[in-house]
């Protein structure tokens, strides 16, 4: 699948890092910190734009790094629909005086992933099942 991309200065093109990975890693190309005493958060941008096909959207999750940070990814996973053009930009929340990315490290990964259109039918009853009703932490019971 082809997929159009704009990058900006200093921007650097999403890629695999390994063969049969499913994300692209993306690199930060800026940072803004905002409130650094307590409980802040860092935006990256990532110089990237995109024209996402229409019946897909794009998957922003953070990288396995994130755990050796005191990083976590504010809106995971975010969700880039199609008619959004603006640059990827990223947001974490941080704890001041933890690990953080840098300038020029990869940040986090996208996945380009296609949606059902999907129409509602409204229903008196649902089909059974063995599960039923069951919610959180009901299939370790």
């Amino acid at each position: 699948m082809v997929v159009k991309i704009k990058l900006s200065d200093g921007a650097v093109m999403p890629k695999y890092a390994k063969p049969g990975d499913a994300g692209m890693d993306i690199v930060a190309i800026s940072e803004k910190i905002k409130n650094e005493k307590d409980f802040g958060y860092i935006e990256y941008g990532t110089g990237i734009s995109l024209e996402i096909p229409e019946g897909y959207f794009l998957d922003i999750r953070p990288r396995s790094s994130i755990s050796e940070t005191g990083l976590f990814l504010a809106n995971a996973p975010g969700t880039i629909d199609s008619q959004f053009r603006g640059e990827l930009k990223c947001r974490f929340k941080w704890i001041p005086g933890t690990k953080k990315y840098k300038v020029g490290d990869r940040i986090a990964q996208i996945i380009l992933l296609p949606y059902p259109k999907i129409e509602w039918e409204e229903v008196n009853e649902l089909k059974a099942t063995e599960r039923g009703e069951g919610g959180f932490g009901s299939t370790n019971n």
